[in-house]
């Protein structure tokens, strides 16, 4: 698994890990702990989201794309792990976005 700390995201407080990670970004689904999604910062359902992101690959292409997961403390992982269990069905990489312990 990879985290990344080079992110721009929405102001809410990420995970925290020593990861240095530098990888690229070309989708971002951000999940709060009210359990609405963004995709590249755009409201979604989280019906519509595999969908989407889906779509997103295929333009992308799986070698190329690489899917961000920035989840907000207390987010159930379960969440993660569904987006990240897409990115292997997907064929393509998955990261999270932490940040760094103060």
């Amino acid at each position: 698994m990879l985290t990344s700390t080079l992110v721009k995201i929405q102001p809410f407080e990420l995970p925290k890990a020593d990861s240095k990670t530098v990888a690229p970004t070309s989708i971002v689904v951000s999940i709060d702990k009210s359990g609405k999604y963004t995709l590249n910062s755009k409201n979604i359902t989280q019906s519509s989201l595999i969908g989407a992101v889906s779509s997103k690959v295929k333009e992308i292409g799986a070698r190329d794309a690489t899917i961000t997961i920035v989840a907000e403390v207390g987010v159930p992982w379960k969440k993660v792990s569904q987006l990240m269990t897409l990115a292997s069905q997907l064929q393509t990489r998955a990261i999270i976005a932490t940040q760094p312990p103060e």
